[in-house]
């Protein structure tokens, strides 16, 4: 009778104050990739340097090599560990940045499962990575964060065979290669398909994470060319969460931070041009410092840099640096606050949010 009572001035009092009355995260689960996993930082939290890519990179191991959520370091051929706290303590991976301002930190809340390299098809039923999706399902956490598809479409338009695409001089006859490359990646199918697994066997709330539009030094596709893909697979994305629509408000989509060239097409006013020009930019850069350099050169008259360097340079600018990854958290934080998913024993998110440059996304001229 107690317990009735108490239970039922405590409802009286949400609605009195016009609090949710629905059960605030306490656990959370992270499904990934390279982007979630940290990859750039080692487990203890330390970036790794450039002469380090070739024996960091996954390659033939699957093993999550020279990530923050992972044991296993530079050069490891190591079967696949990841760290007791999952990155927890280091809080360089931006789920773990999240994770930590909620205070998700005792034994259980919080587990990281993104392994470099993995595809949307590798957490899929009979992926490589199937046994991972299905542990977060049987988990049932509160929480569960999906960031999936970047691999491996944008590894081949860097590093395989779809820079034959670059070889289409014509815009519309690039965008019809790329196309035809994403589409056979079968990204979409795969990803609706593992968030299905999530939504139907858990009670869990499924954040699914987008991509940036990170320009990388060593791309030897042109930056238009850069954006169309990023914006291609940010679409694909899109595409995976409509397919599960109608899922009672447990799928939110969490749309990238915006990190700007520092080029054209834009409306912000370049003060900080080496060579005093003043051209109209998507904003003050916030690429990979390496890529800034090259852009520098490229567009003398056109590139507006930045001093914040949302992306590593040890990978020559694809994935995310400390800033990014604090954007990153800072944005799951927001849709999670949003959405009255917050830890009742989280500090509340406060003051405005950080700037974010405004790009054009999957445009095409």
């Amino acid at each position: 009778m107690r317990r009735t009572a108490i239970s039922a001035l405590f409802v009286m009092l949400c609605l009195a104050v016009g609090l949710p009355t629905h059960a605030m995260a306490q656990t959370m689960r992270v499904l990934g990739d390279s982007v979630p996993a940290g990859f750039g930082y080692l487990g203890d939290g330390t970036p790794w340097r450039a002469r380090d890519l070739l024996r960091c990179m996954p390659g033939q191991y699957d093993n999550d090599r020279c990530a923050s959520n992972a044991v296993n370091g530079v050069g490891s051929t190591a079967p696949l560990r990841f760290l007791p706290d999952y990155g927890l303590a280091n809080g360089v991976a931006w789920p773990a940045g999240a994770a930590r301002s909620l205070g998700l930190t005792r034994t259980g809340q919080f587990a990281n499962f993104a392994i470099s390299g993995a595809t949307p098809a590798d957490f899929d039923t009979g992926g490589k990575f199937a046994r991972l999706t299905e542990q977060a399902v049987r988990d049932d956490p509160d929480v569960v964060v999906v960031m999936l598809g970047a691999n491996p479409l944008l590894h081949e338009f860097l590093f395989g065979r779809a820079y034959r695409c670059e070889l289409r001089w014509r815009p519309a006859s690039f965008a019809a290669c790329a196309d035809t490359h994403l589409a056979a990646s079968g990204l979409t199918r795969h990803l609706a398909h593992v968030i299905r697994t999530i939504l139907d066997g858990s009670h869990a709330a499924v954040v699914v994470a987008n991509y940036p539009i990170a320009i990388p030094a060593s791309a030897f596709l042109q930056v238009d060319r850069v954006r169309y893909v990023a914006g291609s697979l940010q679409r694909a994305v899109r595409a995976a969460v409509t397919a599960n629509g109608g899922s009672r408000g447990r799928l939110l989509l969490m749309e990238a931070p915006e990190a700007s060239a520092g080029l054209a097409p834009g409306t912000h006013r370049c003060e900080t041009n080496a060579l005093g020009a003043h051209p109209r930019v998507d904003g003050a850069s916030t690429q990979a410092r390496v890529t800034q350099m090259k852009l520098a050169i490229l567009h003398p008259f056109g590139f507006c840099p930045g001093r914040e360097f949302w992306f590593i340079s040890s990978d020559s600018g694809v994935h995310l640096s400390a800033a990014g990854h604090a954007q990153y958290s800072r944005a799951l934080l927001d849709l999670l606050a949003a959405h009255h998913l917050m830890s009742p024993g989280a500090p509340p998110v406060t003051g405005a949010p950080l700037p974010v440059p405004k790009i054009p996304q999957g445009t095409w001229p």
